[in-house]
């Protein structure tokens, strides 16, 4: 998804982060001073680049568990491999 992410552009971003936080498109809207069609018009965009259908699995899908566990420390994991064969 984080490749997904890069391809926004920073309008998208801006509705991106607002939707993750469960606004509404009106709210968007009011929020960003454009038009609720405008929004609607970047919210298609935005799910048809991550691949989904609604700001609800859009929500999942950023949530994703592997979106969420931190990525491995290799040199902490050979340092421990290291100190096991001790």
């Amino acid at each position: 998804m984080e490749s997904q992410m890069r391809r926004f552009s920073r309008r998208e971003q801006q509705i991106v982060d607002l939707l993750l936080q469960a606004k509404t498109i009106k709210d968007v809207a009011l929020e960003l001073d454009l038009s609720t069609n405008t929004v609607k018009d970047y919210a298609k965009n935005i799910y048809r680049k991550a691949r989904v259908h609604s700001a609800r699995e859009l929500m999942l899908q950023m949530a994703s568990p592997a979106r969420l566990l931190p990525q491995p420390d290799t040199g902490l994991a050979q340092f421990l491999q290291t100190a096991q064969g001790f």
